[in-house]
């Protein structure tokens, strides 16, 4: 990787079995990226010059780019993580697929279900909160999943908190004069709102006809139900999924959903999905399910 030729005389006579017995890591910074001129100096105790640094330098990135999937990040703070601006899901992913937690613990899930009025099933929150790491969604619709999941989607409520003459009502209660408008909460916008749930139950209980499940409200929020089979509860998170972002899409450009929109929607994204083998197997078990 780095040789002799990379160096003068001066510095190689001087370091040389210092530079032999150097690794990546010695090279690289927590975050996996090149030390500084200064600091990889200080740092190894070589005074190397500027040209043998760029030559280093050009090397490092090279390996980097080549064995990336290989490198561990090194231990870090997840504090450091959460105070960064504009944090998205791929910050937690570290994290959230290795860690040993308990989600039955989870503030997020707990919530979600108290406000179900529902008893917390660990196989059900377990495959409904994995959702966000579905390789098969665009990055938009991971983000949102995660959001979703961890109670983190912002919405009037929240937002007239902390600007002025902002509403805090329910742009679809308004929209479709249904007054006075609730404040607009995560919990009323997927349980409470007259359009939202009426809209999400439309969908699903054309969407499950012939299968044996009857489409509830609260799935917006909890996921399928933990009997069904990985597979079937796969394709029926993955529907609740999108359906909730569509909802969401409206709320924010102020109109109220439509049905046949959501249908072209859904199967432009389907159409998608079905380029993943893990969603191809799933769909196709969920296609030959009947009651």
């Amino acid at each position: 990787m780095i040789s002799r030729a990379m160096f003068t005389n001066t510095t190689w006579n001087r370091y040389g079995d210092k530079i032999s017995s150097l690794e990546l890591c010695n090279f690289l910074n927590v975050n996996n990226k090149m030390l500084s001129y200064d600091i990889l100096k200080e740092r190894n105790h070589i005074n190397f010059n500027v040209m043998e640094y760029l030559r280093i330098q050009t090397v490092i990135r090279q390996t980097i780019s080549s064995h990336s999937h290989r490198l561990i990040l090194t231990a870090a703070k997840i504090q450091d993580f959460l105070l960064k601006k504009r944090t998205r899901a791929k910050h937690f992913r570290l994290y959230l697929r290795e860690s040993n937690y308990d989600i039955s613990k989870c503030k997020p899930s707990k919530s979600r279900y108290e406000w179900c009025e529902e008893t917390l099933n660990n196989t059900r929150e377990a495959r409904f909160y994995s959702l966000w790491n579905m390789n098969f969604f665009t990055m938009e619709i991971r983000e949102f999943a995660f959001d979703l999941v961890n109670n983190r989607l912002k919405f009037n409520a929240s937002k007239a908190k902390f600007l002025e003459n902002f509403s805090a009502s329910c742009v679809f209660c308004v929209k479709s004069l249904i007054l006075p408008a609730q404040k607009e909460t995560l919990k009323h916008f997927f349980l409470h709102c007259p359009i939202s749930s009426r809209f999400f139950m439309e969908y699903f209980t054309d969407f499950l006809q012939n299968k044996p499940i009857q489409a509830e409200h609260y799935f917006a929020l909890i996921g399928a139900p933990p009997e069904l089979t990985y597979n079937n509860g796969l394709i029926l998170n993955s529907e609740i999924i999108l359906v909730n972002f569509f909802l969401v899409k409206c709320k924010k450009r102020r109109q109220l959903p439509i049905l046949s929109n959501l249908h072209s929607f859904i199967a432009w994204n389907r159409d998608l999905f079905l380029n993943s083998s893990k969603y191809r197997n799933a769909w196709n078990t969920w296609n030959i399910w009947v009651d």
